[in-house]
């Protein structure tokens, strides 16, 4: 048993019938799978992949930053919705951390627990820190490039076990 924490990608594809204002009614074709729907199906379809793009163990400082500014101060293992503000703000913390090692304790604090590991300030604490730095930067550069997509977008949710 430990602290297991998940960051999650979760790309919504839409497909069907649309307006675009500047293209007047869009269609996207159905996949071959959903072909049968075709004539019951009005609308749109969402088609959800999950990706996983983060995993942690018992890095408790990563997850008290989630806890703390995605789940409201609340840490019951639920799955926490994480925007791009997020993500920018947790990579600017680690960045500070990395180049300070001294204001770890004041800005990303370790958090204590049953099956939540160390809670020293030693190299495996600053590896989870450089980690962290590395996933947000992938994540952040994603969402950026999605933005300009308009069939598809993606959200990023974080989530722990114990």
């Amino acid at each position: 048993m430990g602290l297991d924490m998940y960051l999650e990608a979760r790309k919504s594809l839409y497909v069907g019938r649309y307006v675009d204002d500047s293209k007047g009614e869009v269609e996207l074709k159905l996949p071959e799978e959903l072909k049968d729907f075709e004539d019951v199906w009005h609308g749109v379809i969402t088609i959800d992949t999950n990706y996983g793009i983060g995993y942690w163990r018992k890095a408790n400082h990563i997850h008290n930053w989630f806890v703390e500014h995605c789940g409201d101060g609340e840490d019951t293992c639920q799955d926490m919705y994480v925007s791009q503000e997020d993500l920018e703000e947790l990579l600017d913390v680690c960045n500070k951390v990395l180049e300070d090692h001294s204001k770890a304790p004041e800005l990303l604090p370790t958090q204590d627990g049953f099956f939540f590991g160390s809670t020293e300030y030693d190299e495996y604490y600053f590896q989870d820190v450089e980690y962290t730095k590395k996933v947000c930067e992938a994540a952040i550069k994603m969402l950026k490039a999605q933005a300009a997509n308009e069939t598809y977008t993606y959200e990023i949710h974080y989530q722990a076990s114990w």
